[in-house]
């Protein structure tokens, strides 16, 4: 036994070698949260309807006008989704198969998880789960256990399939040009195909029983009947333009035209019948109270208000879900001929910076705006407020005032005196599009991107002023202490400049082998994120000549740093998060990562907690071990 151990502890010690990484720490994840990123797929289940944005699930209840959901992440971005009784299955990019069990909606759990690194599309034909994966074909799995699908059968396809569908005991490969029809069977594998030729063809459609629908570039939807032995039979096309989703509840489907109408309709004997459009009412919402979740202002605010928005339709129980990569989902109750608006699920963020303060948590989420939460002991956040902005970059707390870098809108300044309920006091507007911030007292420095960097005096939050403006290549990081502005130029390295209102003057400059990204100083030490060459670490105790001590590479691009204690943790891209020991800034070595979904983009820490951004992937949250 204590050979054996040995041999593990080498095998560990190797890999951690490999990867650059030295035993000094461990991330422990707390907690995970925000629903980010495009919706890409929904699905009615028994309790409630299921959601895929980002890299994470929402699992939410219709009934709630406001509605509370349970954020299930993932470890990828999802494509699609399928639901089978009381399990839902996921299509996770570059993470795989996941199995998620919903018999408790509040308490959704993930059961099991087949590696795949490409799954693209999902279908249950039967007691059969088809997985698409990008370039190998098609993946069958049994369902004789619904939590833990078992792989019985691979098929290749040819190369260009776009989505599937299944219906009973048929699979539909949708291509751009043709449709591959599969029959499983009970119990048996997949038989020769059948092909259904279509030239000018969207390469999407919808099965359900023995009725196969293809959609068409010209706006033509054509009707299939697949129930006999032989080939397919062309039996219609429907009587409706431009759909772009078709979904049915029973033997009633509804089609979602590309203008947002929603029409019913039945299909009987190789004929369809429409009935009339259905209405958004836009008097009421269903006597539900919306106080939080307006969504008859979000609709009466649209160009079309008697449409619904989104490409994407899911119908069941009487209810329909309309959604879309950035519409968010909407959820309506039918009565009648109309449609009662019932909520709202927003999304569309993108995490790119946070900062913590005073157990408050505070993201600039992109077009989303900033969100704030309540950070509680365990980790996990309660979120409470909402600013909306135009494209929310970085953020900087002040006292009782965020400072947001909002892109092309300028800098505003923002009053969190109750951090639940931030409002706007100022503004000024920037010729760079502001994409850091970081404050000293009552001055803000920022950095425009491929404009330059400027400093702005916010002593009066009401009518903020510029009082330093230069152009330089492309800035990307800022940082300030009392007496100097410190920044990072991608094609220049890093700049010192002495503050002194209009008369900031130029230190230093120092160009690095890398692309600066960011920086972080702590006394006379200067931590700089470069680009795919790691960080390095000068001394800058005489500003004038910056001195380079060491350098670590990462394996990823350094995106942002922030320096706690002797621990630099870096933002890495695709990568996730980074803690680099920097106790020796001679030798600085990787002590423990952490992969995140989508985009790292933002850092923070604060003694309690460890902070990332990581785009579409939501905001992690983590205890860092020191070793």
């Amino acid at each position: 036994m204590r050979r054996k151990g040995i041999i593990i502890s080498v095998v560990a010690l190797a890999s951690m070698l490999r990867t650059g990484v030295t035993a000094g720490g461990s991330f422990e994840l707390l907690s995970r949260t925000l629903l980010q990123g495009n919706i890409t797929a929904a699905s009615f289940y028994e309790e409630g309807i299921i959601v895929a944005s980002g890299a994470a699930l929402a699992v939410a209840y219709p009934s709630e006008s406001i509605p509370e959901y349970k954020l299930l992440p993932l470890g990828g971005e999802i494509r699609d989704l399928a639901v089978n009784g009381k399990y839902a299955y996921a299509a996770a990019r570059n993470f795989g198969l996941v199995t998620i069990d919903l018999s408790d909606p509040h308490n959704p759990k993930e059961t099991d998880t087949f590696a795949i690194s490409q799954p693209s599309g999902l279908a249950i034909a039967s007691d059969r789960l088809i997985v698409l994966v990008v370039r190998k074909g098609l993946y069958i799995f049994s369902l004789s256990d619904p939590a833990k699908p078992e792989l019985t059968e691979k098929l290749e396809l040819d190369p260009g399939a776009v989505s599937i569908g299944a219906s009973n005991k048929m699979i539909a490969v949708f291509y751009s040009e043709k449709t591959i029809l599969y029959d499983i069977g009970k119990d048996r594998p997949a038989g020769e195909p059948l092909i259904i030729k279509s030239p000018g063809g969207q390469g999407r459609g919808y099965i359900t029983g023995s009725i196969l629908f293809t959609f068409h570039r010209r706006g033509l939807t054509k009707i299939y009947d697949i129930s006999g032995s032989g080939p397919p039979r062309k039996t219609a096309d429907m009587p409706i333009d431009d759909i772009s989703s078709i979904s049915f509840d029973g033997h009633k489907g509804i089609a979602l035209t590309e203008e947002g109408k929603l029409i019913p309709f039945t299909y009987s004997k190789g004929e369809v019948r429409t009935a009339k459009q259905l209405e958004v009412d836009m008097t009421q919402a269903c006597g539900i109270k919306t106080a939080k979740t307006d969504i008859l202002s979000i609709l009466k605010s649209r160009k079309r208000s008697h449409t619904v928005p989104g490409g994407a339709l899911a119908v069941a129980a009487g209810k329909i879900a309309s959604f879309g990569p950035e519409e968010g989902l909407y959820l309506f109750n039918i009565d009648g001929d109309n449609i009662c608006p019932v909520s709202h699920i927003p999304n569309g963020g993108f995490a790119f910076d946070l900062v913590a303060d005073s157990g408050w948590l505070y993201v600039a989420n992109g077009s989303d705006g900033i969100r704030t939460g309540k950070v509680g002991i365990d980790g996990n956040v309660e979120w409470k407020g909402h600013f909306k902005s135009t494209v929310a970059r970085d953020i900087a707390v002040s006292g009782d005032l965020l400072l947001l870098a909002d892109g092309g809108d300028g800098l505003k300044v923002i009053d969190i005196k109750d951090p639940a309920d931030p409002f706007q006091i100022g503004s000024i507007s920037s010729p760079y599009f502001l994409s850091a911030v970081v404050t000293r007292g009552t001055l803000a420095f920022l950095a425009g991107g491929m404009g330059g960097a400027e400093i702005v005096d916010f002593s009066d939050p009401k009518k903020p002023k510029a009082v330093w403006r230069k152009d330089f290549s492309e800035v990307r990081g800022v940082f300030a202490d009392e007496e100097y502005f410190y920044f990072s130029d991608g094609f220049e390295g890093f700049h010192i400049y002495k503050v002194n209102g209009e008369k900031t003057e130029l230190v230093s400059k120092y160009n690095t082998s890398g692309w600066n990204d960011d920086l972080f100083v702590s006394g006379n030490m200067i931590y700089l994120a470069e680009g795919g060459n790691g960080l390095y670490i000068a001394d800058i105790k005489d500003r004038k000549t910056p001195v380079m001590l060491g350098s670590v590479d990462i394996g990823s691009i350094a995106r942002e740093i922030h320096l706690w204690g002797n621990t630099v943790f870096i933002a890495s891209h695709k990568k996730g998060i980074t803690a680099v020991d920097v106790s020796d800034p001679h030798k600085p070595f990787i002590a423990a990562r952490h992969r995140s979904a989508d985009d790292a983009r933002g850092v923070f820490a604060d003694g309690n907690f460890v902070y990332l951004a990581s785009g579409a992937g939501g905001v992690y949250i983590f205890r860092y071990i020191e070793r």
